[in-house]
Parts: C-alpha cells; sequence; structure tokens
C-alpha cells in the first residue's frame, strides 16, 4: 500500500496518515498473513534413556496411544478400545512407568484426556513434570509428532478388524522399527535404549546382539547429530528474529487456525511463561488458551482506532492533456510556426 502510494501521489506526513488508515479497518487485521517463524529455541538433551518422554494420541481405526523415550526414540503403542478417558490412560502409563521407570518431564498436548487435574494428580504423584506444548503449535513437541508418523505407518495394515495390537504382524513390526538405525547414527532405539540388538526373527550373527561397548558414546552423538540438524534447519528457513516479548495486560490479536488462519479473535495476556507461551483470556467465551508468541499480536491501541482523525483525503488528480490534433492522412499535425500566427490575426 505504501509502495504504490509514493508511486502516485505525496502529502506531509503520508506514510502515517495511510497506517492510521489501514489500522482503522477490522478486515485489514483480520486476513493479516501470518507471522513468520521464529527460531527453535534448543531444549538440553537428556542425560540418560527415559528421562524425558513424550506421550501423543493417534488416530487410526479407533484410538491409539503413543508414548516414546526422546532420547533414544523407543517408541510404545497401546490400543484405547474403550475410548480415551484420563483413567484408561493412566493405567497404560503407570504400565510404561513400571517397565522404564517414571520419567523426569513428559512431554504433551494440551488435550483435555491429557491435561485433567486427575491426570495432573497422578503425575504429580509420581514426580513427573509436564511440558505442555501450545495449541496448533505442534513443532514444540517436534518428536512426538515424528514418532506418530512412523507408529501410524507401522500400524497400518497390521491391526486387526477391531483395533486390536495383540497379533504378531504388530509384533514384528514394532521390533523391526527398534531395530532399525535412526538417520545420521547408524544406531537403532534399541541399541540406544538397551545396547544391543533385539532378536526379531531376521536371522543374524551372534555379535550384533550383544551388548554395545560404546553405548554412552553413542547416545552423546546422537545428540550432536539431532543440534546439527537443527542448525541447518535454522539456515535453511533464513530464520533470525524473534517477536518482541508481550506482558501481561496486553491487548492482542489471537490467530485462528480453525477458520483460515484469520487473526479475528482478540484477547488479553494474563501471563507470561517460559519457551514464549503466553496465557490467553479470549474475549466473548472468557476461555484461557495457552498460545506461542508466534501466533500472538498486538492489537491496536483503542485512541488509534477512535480518537484519531480519519486519514487526509487523496487529492484530485489533475485534467488530462487534450489529445492531439491529426492531418487528413491520420499523421499527427504539425504546430504552425509563431510568425504565421502573427499573419492569420
Amino acid at each position: 500500500m505504501l509502495r504504490r502510494a509514493q508511486q502516485a501521489v505525496y502529502w506531509p506526513g503520508i506514510e502515517g496518515d495511510l497506517r492510521h488508515h489501514r489500522n482503522c479497518y477490522d478486515t485489514c487485521n483480520i486476513h493479516t498473513p501470518s507471522q513468520p517463524p521464529e527460531p527453535l529455541l534448543f531444549t538440553l538433551p537428556p542425560d540418560y534413556p527415559f528421562q524425558q518422554t513424550v506421550v501423543d494420541l493417534l488416530q487410526l481405526e479407533g484410538h491409539d496411544y503413543v508414548y516414546a523415550d526422546r532420547l533414544t526414540g523407543w517408541l510404545e503403542v497401546s490400543h484405547l478400545p474403550d475410548g480415551t478417558e484420563s483413567g484408561r490412560i493412566k493405567d497404560v502409563l503407570r504400565h510404561h512407568f513400571s517397565r522404564w521407570g517414571a520419567p523426569e518431564q513428559l512431554s504433551m498436548d494440551g488435550g483435555t484426556n491429557l491435561g485433567s487435574e486427575e491426570m495432573k494428580n497422578f503425575l504429580q504423584k509420581w514426580g513427573v513434570g509436564v511440558r505442555v506444548s501450545s495449541a496448533h503449535f505442534p513443532q514444540s513437541n517436534r518428536r512426538a509428532e515424528v514418532v506418530v508418523k512412523s507408529a501410524k505407518r507401522i500400524l497400518r495394515g497390521n491391526i486387526g478388524a477391531d483395533g486390536s495390537l495383540d497379533n504378531d504382524k504388530i509384533s514384528l513390526a514394532l521390533l523391526q522399527y527398534l531395530n532399525t538405525p535412526l538417520r545420521d547414527i547408524n544406531r537403532s532405539p534399541a541399541q540406544l535404549a538397551m545396547g544391543r540388538q533385539l532378536q526379531d526373527g531376521v536371522p543374524s550373527v551372534k555379535w550384533k546382539l550383544e551388548v554395545d561397548n560404546f553405548w554412552g558414546r553413542t547416545l552423546r552423538q546422537r545428540e550432536c547429530q539431532m543440534a546439527d540438524h537443527h542448525d541447518r534447519v535454522v539456515a535453511d528457513r533464513n530464520v533470525t528474529s524473534s517477536c518482541a516479548s508481550l506482558a501481561p495486560g496486553d491487548r492482542v490479536l489471537v490467530q485462528d487456525h480453525q477458520h483460515g488462519r484469520r487473526w479475528n479473535r482478540a484477547g488479553i495476556v494474563i501471563e507470561a511463561r517460559d519457551h514464549r507461551q503466553y496465557l490467553v483470556r479470549l474475549d466473548g467465551s472468557g476461555r484461557i488458551s495457552l498460545r506461542t508468541r508466534q501466533h500472538l499480536r498486538p492489537a491496536p491501541e483503542a485512541s488509534d482506532t477512535e480518537d484519531l482523525a480519519p486519514p487526509t483525503p487523496l487529492p484530485p488528480l489533475s485534467p488530462p492533456s487534450p489529445a492531439p490534433r491529426m492531418d487528413g492522412e491520420g499523421r499527427r499535425a504539425r504546430r504552425p510556426p509563431r510568425w504565421l500566427k502573427d499573419y492569420v490575426q
């Protein structure tokens, strides 16, 4: 808008007037493009397997539950035939805790079944810290999203008619995943978690099933490879800057991902958290939503849209110049010399 106006007209304060004119219209604010992605925040790597785990629910012919380790990529899948109530999920988590130990931190999304009061009390009893990802921002729980994609590929075509996981196809498919070397590290989740490959029915030499002497060194190498991959992603995206921080009490526009990513919702920031997360009380419903900074924009002040005078109208355009005269043969007529004008008068 500014570049186009500068090509045609000019008056003192043109840029400020046009910005005010644009901020006065809600349609422009609602249909503003999404904000550019911010640089990724690096999370400190775990010190040992199953210190930090992730949990998510996938939809595939019923509800299936996914539990994975951030450090080794170990995958656990449990079927929930009776729905996704918190009580059923607690039983599954308790089973994993008794097998691998309770993690120090559990990453999850903000689903009602995972964020219920019953689930909070259960995790607090086990001494498990919770890290909740922002709404419509799966990047903050990227490892869980990657595990969900892998689990869907494993389950698709192998589950029974009732969605049960109790069959040889699923068991062999999961073992193949656990024995498959990860990218850039050439070590499988089984080797990273247990120090050896697992017997999965595929013929293998005996020494490959023995404990790896470079277990701990390999785990550190995996984290270094993940950090290098993160640096390459940041360089490819050319992400160099972050949005300014918000403070409690600031009015913001909230991007609605369910209706075309429009900025048609507003609210007030009530709490600023770590990892660029903010608690926002939405106007109208009063619901409190956890959002990342990328999905929040400072709302125009009321004085900007009410108290200020409307923008200065554009000056009228000058009248167009008359068309050139043509002679009888369609050519442009020449202007008579000045001395001839005196004789004509």
